[in-house]
């Protein structure tokens, strides 16, 4: 009898496990299309930060899969272009002046890299998606000065 309740209750809890498994699995962002690409935005926990500027809202302007394409490919060749902070190291030596110069000038050149990456993938965009992601980004920047809203109850929650 114990033999036979216990087997039904582990047959229950596998069961119960496999379809949290498969509920989880339908519902990763990963797993599809347009989301896919998205996941490249998202930071630690899967959030999206509001420190990525405008590449985030691109995906929301239906690029069509051309233009998807060509942003793929422009943010690859400037992700290539980006320098590599393990120059600095050797197999045998560790190069302190490189790394040094190489940590002074990083965030330059980044800006300088994320300003020519943001110019070409802005070409792509029609006029009609120009003016949206303009209308997108005047949302954003409205949201952000909002700041979090809290009521009485929501104990630090929205």
């Amino acid at each position: 009898m114990k033999t036979k309740m216990i087997t039904g209750l582990m047959a229950t809890l596998l069961g119960a496990s496999l379809l949290n498994a498969q509920m989880m699995n339908q519902n990763d962002s990963r797993c599809d299309g347009k989301k896919a690409k998205m996941s490249y935005y998202k930071g630690v926990h899967g959030m999206k930060g509001s420190h990525m500027g405008i590449m985030p809202l691109l995906f929301k302007l239906n690029l069509t899969q051309e233009q998807e394409e060509r942003v793929q490919k422009i943010m690859t060749t400037f992700k290539s272009q980006m320098p590599s902070p393990y120059e600095s190291f050797s197999a045998d030596k560790f190069d302190e002046e490189k790394y040094i110069q190489q940590a002074m000038t990083k965030k330059e050149n980044m800006i300088k890299l994320r300003a020519k990456m943001i110019s070409k993938v802005y070409d792509v965009l029609t006029d009609k998606q120009k003016s949206q992601l303009r209308v997108l980004m005047d949302l954003k920047e409205e949201k952000l000065k909002q700041g979090c809203r809290f009521d009485k109850n929501s104990n630090g929650r929205r």
